[in-house]
Parts: C-alpha cells; sequence; structure tokens
C-alpha cells in the first residue's frame, strides 16, 4: 500500500548548530575536529565560513560546496515529501505516534 518511505526526526536547524558547534569545540577524535573553534565565541562561530549552512539540503541535492539556490530548496522538498515520514525531535512523543500510525508498526500487536 505505502511507497517505500524513511523515517527522519529532523531538530530544529539553529539548535542543531549549536549543539554541533559546541560538540566540535571538544571533539578531538572527530575527523572534522578543529582546535580553532576551541577559542571562538558561537556569535563568532555563526558569523565564520565555518558554520553549517543548509545542511539537510546540501545532503538530500548532494550540492556540497557551492552556494545554495532555490533550486536545490525545491528539490530538497520534493525529495522529503515524496520519501520520507517526517518527525520533529522537540515533539518527539507526537512524531513517534505518527511513525507508528504511517507504518502500521502495533497493528499485528493489537489484533
Amino acid at each position: 500500500q505505502h511507497k517505500a518511505r524513511v523515517f527522519c526526526m529532523f531538530r530544529h536547524p539553529v539548535r542543531r548548530a549549536i549543539s554541533m558547534f559546541y560538540y566540535l569545540q571538544r571533539a578531538t577524535w572527530e575527523p572534522t575536529y578543529d582546535p580553532t573553534l576551541a577559542s571562538m565565541t558561537l556569535e563568532q562561530y555563526a558569523h565564520s565560513p565555518k558554520a553549517e549552512s543548509n545542511w539537510v539540503t546540501r545532503f538530500l541535492t548532494k550540492e556540497y560546496t557551492d552556494k545554495i539556490t532555490d533550486q536545490h530548496l525545491d528539490l530538497a522538498k520534493q525529495i522529503m515529501r515524496s520519501k520520507m515520514v517526517v518527525g520533529i525531535l522537540e515533539d518527539f512523543d507526537n512524531s513517534i505516534k505518527r511513525f507508528e500510525l504511517y507504518f502500521g508498526w502495533w497493528n499485528q500487536v493489537v489484533k
């Protein structure tokens, strides 16, 4: 009945970027570790070229280096609409219910 889909849980992009900054300041084991981040403030990071920019759009459209355009954004939204069931981390419980209903995870258990 359902076309093949993945379920994805997304964080608010600003919260995710802030969390990534604080993580990368200390994550010496990460291949992307940059020691210059340790001495930056969050505001300096946000205004620097080191801050991530439209990570999900870049990932979905495979545009990792050049400027993101409206066409990239439109393509990313189309991919998400056609291939994903989306949940929001900040609304975790309702997102899980959404996944359960869409995929019918508990239909066999309840019967």
